[in-house]
């Protein structure tokens, strides 16, 4: 997908087979998941081996004090940072309180990251937390509670033409980017599994579908190595199952 910004404050986006899209930022949040939703569901199929980030099964359970999320993907899924920054997501039609589930080594932005000790050097934001970013910069994978939005024109993350980046300072105000420590998180083989403590609202709030997306991330930083824009582009997005059961139920 590619982006294109006019001068006057409508976004124009271009999207394969649906052609120019002109929408607001307060509309492009709005609907952006059902465009990539649409334009991945009419897009021909390229033949391919599939990777860690083809979802090829996602399933979202409401328990009795949160919810679980079962994805499986098109591979294994890499866990010692050889496929750069990556992750997950479970993305409804809000940009708030999305649950992001990710691995960047050298990169540090949770106290459920360990201790890399080949990182030449590491950027982050667990500083402004108060942690030490060289003792929390391994590739362990770990959840995040984000707000997204809509990249400003003649930003780093416009230019780099990705739908959605994270709204750092909303996050960081709410201290939403430190990961929670009470959720439950197990990845093996081609399967991740988090079962999290949010209100059942923050999940499904008007009935609408959820998807689980896959994504890479693209930061920048400043000179002192402060992440300072954190580009999502969206690689997968499927809708997911929704089903009911008990807390630690199948």
């Amino acid at each position: 997908m590619s982006v294109i910004y006019s001068l006057d404050i409508p976004l124009f986006f271009y999207f394969p087979y649906l052609g120019l899209v002109s929408m607001n930022k307060t509309v492009f949040l709005g609907v952006t998941f059902t465009v990539l939703f649409t334009v991945m569901m009419v897009s021909p199929v390229v033949a391919d081996d599939s990777t860690h980030l083809d979802i090829e099964k996602a399933e979202v359970k409401v328990i009795d004090d949160g919810f679980k999320v079962e994805i499986e993907t098109g591979a294994e899924i890499p866990q010692d940072g050889s496929a750069g920054a990556f992750g997950y997501g479970v993305l409804t039609a809000g940009a708030s309180n999305v649950l992001a589930i990710t691995t960047h080594k050298c990169a540090s932005d949770s106290f459920e990251q360990g201790s890399a000790d080949d990182c030449d050097a590491t950027v982050g934001l667990l500083r402004l937390f108060g942690g030490d970013e060289s003792e929390h910069n391994d590739a362990t994978f770990h959840p995040h509670i984000l707000d997204l939005k809509a990249p400003e024109e003649g930003t780093f993350c416009a230019d780099e033409g990705t739908p959605f980046e994270v709204d750092i300072s909303g996050t960081v105000s709410t201290g939403n980017n430190v990961s929670p420590s009470d959720y439950e998180l197990e990845v093996k083989d081609d399967k991740i599994g988090v079962i999290t403590t949010m209100d059942e609202s923050n999940v499904d709030p008007d009935g609408s579908a959820i998807a689980i997306a896959s994504f890479n991330i693209i930061p920048n930083t400043d000179e002192d190595g402060l992440i300072t824009h954190l580009c999502v582009a969206v690689d997968n997005l499927v809708e997911a199952e929704i089903g009911k059961v008990n807390k630690h139920g199948k």
